[in-house]
């Protein structure tokens, strides 16, 4: 799976989001043509108290409809329909290493199975 400028620019944003918050950590992700996955540490500074996954998530949402924007008005991206990402998203809870093994599995195979469609 190779970005085209709006997947590196989606890329861009989610890596500098630690930098936004304190008391988190990224960890493996995946930028696709039409969704996104990323695993995320919460809690990882006892100094501070953690963001919640809401506000990382919409704050990453906001900054890169904004950015898309930019780039559509500028010519090399299409225009998104209504709107560029859902409304809510999907997360869950990782508690084990094994269950953390397989989803950093699921992500790094996401681009080989998105090619067996």
């Amino acid at each position: 799976m190779r970005l085209n400028g709006a997947g590196i620019m989606v890329e861009q944003a989610w890596r500098r989001i630690p930098h936004r918050f304190a008391g988190m950590e990224l960890d493996a992700y995946v930028v696709m043509p039409n969704h996104f996955h990323a695993i995320v540490f919460l809690g990882t500074d006892p100094a501070s108290t953690p963001p919640a996954l809401s506000t990382i998530i919409g704050v990453f949402k906001s900054e890169t409809t904004v950015e898309y924007g930019r780039i559509v008005k500028a010519g090399p991206v299409p225009r998104y329909h209504r709107a560029l990402w859902q409304r809510s998203f999907h997360d869950r809870i990782i508690r084990n290493e094994r269950i953390l093994a397989l989803a950093r599995e699921y992500i790094a195979d996401n681009p080989r199975k998105w090619h067996e469609r």
